[in-house]
């Protein structure tokens, strides 16, 4: 299946068939878990595809690269509406309780870049989800999301691409999802070294009704550096993700007949060519 905007929208945040595992309902329901009554956070496992174009005007070959690592989400207490849903607020971040910046690493044919929610920036990359009152009658809730994210990029040690430190959206990079968990976990995703973007989506898109967030902006999305320029720009509607989990759930999210191998560090511990997609939380 070739990679165009038909099949990244039939994709349609940051996850697949593989392996009988089945999440409680009860344990990431989006509006009667815990988690939802009580507020709070969790990192899951993001793995995902998005496209960006290197140059100062967005009319380059896009990189369409895969990216992988963990994402705190940040949950409000559930809020009822006048209109008798329930909704909730959502923040994410990228840093571990530490302090350390968790980078997802992102593979493009110039070399791995690393990126992150910026930490400048916190408090804007956020989202909501909006109760779909029918779910009720399908015996599960869900929910319509809609979220949006300030990024903050770095070269990896072997991008051989366009010099730059660091590339920031200044405009937010939307994104939708239809989500029934919180965090929006679908099943393990077989995982493999130098797989492509295809394949990934292929995946996702086999998943049908699983929770995913996919982009919503109908132009591109400039990634300004340090002094303002322009040097990249995200490609429209170029960005599927979902989770394989959450951080130390015990499952073997990657299916590689390994669970929590990986150490939450931005490290591909077990060689698979993703980052910290089957994790112990971060310290």
């Amino acid at each position: 299946m070739p990679l165009t905007r038909k099949t990244i929208f039939l994709a349609g945040y940051l996850y697949l068939v593989f392996g009988a595992v089945c999440y409680s309902q009860d344990l990431f329901a989006p509006f009667s878990s815990p988690l939802a009554k009580d507020g709070g956070q969790i990192f899951g496992q993001a793995v995902g595809v998005t496209s960006i174009v290197f140059g100062p005007e967005p009319k380059g070959q896009p990189e369409v690269i895969l990216f992988s690592g963990l994402l705190e989400i940040r949950k409000s207490p559930v809020l009822s509406l006048n209109s008798s849903q329930r909704q909730i607020a959502i923040q994410f971040d990228s840093r571990s309780p530490s302090g350390v910046v968790l980078a997802r690493s992102a593979a493009t044919t110039l070399g791995f870049v690393k990126v992150a929610v910026d930490p400048t920036k916190e408090f804007r990359s956020v989202g909501i989800l909006t109760e779909v009152p029918s779910s009720a009658h399908h015996g599960h809730e869900a929910a319509n999301g809609t979220a949006k994210l300030y990024l903050v990029f770095e070269p990896g040690l072997d991008f051989h691409g366009p010099a730059f430190g660091q590339l920031r959206n200044a405009e937010a990079v939307e994104l939708s999802g239809h989500i029934h968990q919180i965090p929006p976990i679908t099943k393990p995703l077989k995982l493999s070294r130098n797989m492509t973007p295809d394949e990934l989506i292929k995946m996702m898109d086999d998943l049908g009704d699983a929770d995913k967030w996919t982009g919503a902006n109908d132009h591109p999305i400039a990634l300004i550096d340090e002094k303002g320029q322009t040097q990249a720009w995200f490609t429209p509607y170029v960005h599927v993700t979902t989770l394989t989990g959450f951080c130390g759930d015990g499952v073997d999210n990657d299916v590689d007949q390994k669970i929590d191998e990986e150490n939450g560090d931005n490290g591909d511990d077990d060689h698979d060519g993703f980052v910290d997609e089957d994790s112990t939380c971060p310290k």
